[in-house]
């Protein structure tokens, strides 16, 4: 019973809201969303890399709302209208494994945390980036290869929008074998 209650003390201090887990594959892409009370809108965002969350170094911070920042590999987004934030990490190496910490930052109390463990896989078969060249009337063949585990979902070809904010759908499948034609 007292160790129960001492973790949900460590819980109320620290401010850790929840923790969820987050894969990307060395040289790709991944979206992590931060979701927040809506009382915490107006409060700064940060998302920082560290064992224990007072002690987190920042990768990105921000007191701009429904706007993108960006910060070497690191994009964030607050979306106040949906009560998250959302960032962006580009280029993943196998050094960006680790423990992370989505942050709102509340300058009379501690601040709130929610716990994201990132998980950085090398896979062969997984290029991220695919550069075809094509002449304005040709065609491209794009091929995308993906895990055998991923085999019956839904694949989907895109292009990523200017701001990162979307990516712009083109066409999706449910093949297995992802091979789009884009005139």
């Amino acid at each position: 019973m007292n160790i129960l209650l001492i973790v949900i003390l460590l819980a109320f201090i620290t401010g850790c809201l929840s923790s969820f887990k987050v894969t990307g594959y060395s040289g790709g892409t991944v979206i992590i969303y931060c979701h927040y009370y809506t009382e915490e809108r107006s409060h700064e965002k940060y998302f920082c890399v560290g064992k224990y969350s007072w002690r987190c170094k920042d990768q990105i911070r921000t007191g701009l709302k429904n706007t993108w920042v960006h910060r070497g590999r690191f994009s964030l987004y607050d979306n106040t209208g949906g009560n998250y934030f959302k960032v962006i990490i580009r280029q993943l190496t196998r050094q960006d494994e680790g423990t992370y910490w989505c942050g709102v930052d509340k300058p009379t109390i501690p601040d709130s945390y929610t716990k994201v463990e990132l998980d950085v896989k090398e896979d062969d078969c997984c290029k991220k980036s695919v550069t075809e060249t094509a002449f304005l009337g040709g065609e491209a063949t794009i091929r995308c290869n993906y895990p055998e585990d991923h085999e019956d979902r839904t694949k989907y070809f895109c292009k990523e929008s200017n701001d990162f904010k979307t990516c712009v759908y083109m066409i999706s499948a449910n093949h297995k074998s992802c091979l789009f034609l884009c005139v």
